[in-house]
């Protein structure tokens, strides 16, 4: 067969497949930058991080600055094992959130409640939707870490090193920061974040 129009046959599937697989990254990309909004809000409303007084719309553009300089950057492979495994252990921590304030503050007034129940377990709400969602996170992460040691091991650490040093960043910020000028540590109640607890 001629070279020429094997390439004109692959191209197209080359173009699909390319598509096939990038478009959910680009979504997740868009999805982390969203959420990033939400949360900058929370963690303004909140005191939680704001050593630089960047407000709700500077953290936002810092955010999609990083945001487009690790796609840019880093390899689609790193890029994608990452965003995956951000993914899921944000969802995770928010369906344990959503167990642990149910057992600490069950007065609250909820607009709606978590579908399938729950059980109270010594004073501690177990729901079937949250132990599900933690449990399937747990499925889709294990893989990812399983790879991430695995390259780790066999001379390639850089995605273990920028999944630590990640982490290694937040917590320090937290500990040196957000600890000590969140809402708790001011004796303000947590939950109430209107215009005027800012």
């Amino acid at each position: 067969m001629n070279p020429a129009y094997e390439l004109k046959l692959a191209a197209p599937l080359a173009a699909f497949f390319a598509l096939f697989f990038l478009a959910p990254l680009a979504i997740l990309l868009y999805v982390s930058l969203q959420t990033g909004t939400s949360m900058a809000f929370s963690q303004y409303a909140r005191f939680l991080l704001d050593p630089f007084s960047l407000g709700v719309l500077g953290r936002t553009l810092l955010l999609g600055v990083a945001i487009a300089t690790a796609a840019a950057i880093l390899p689609i492979s790193i890029l994608g094992d990452l965003v995956s495994l951000g993914t899921a252990t944000a969802f995770g921590i928010v369906c344990l959130s959503v167990m642990y304030l149910r057992s600490t503050r069950p007065d609250l007034e909820r607009p709606f409640r978590v579908p399938g129940g729950g059980v109270w377990i010594n004073g501690a709400w177990i729901g079937l939707v949250p132990v599900l969602g933690i449990f399937f996170c747990l499925v889709m992460v294990t893989p990812l870490v399983i790879d991430i040691v695995i390259k780790a091991r066999s001379g390639d650490p850089i995605p273990a090193i920028l999944l630590l040093s990640y982490a290694a960043v937040g917590a320090t910020i937290y500990i040196f920061y957000g600890y000590k000028n969140s809402r708790l540590a001011k004796g303000l109640d947590v939950l109430d974040v209107g215009p005027d607890a800012q």
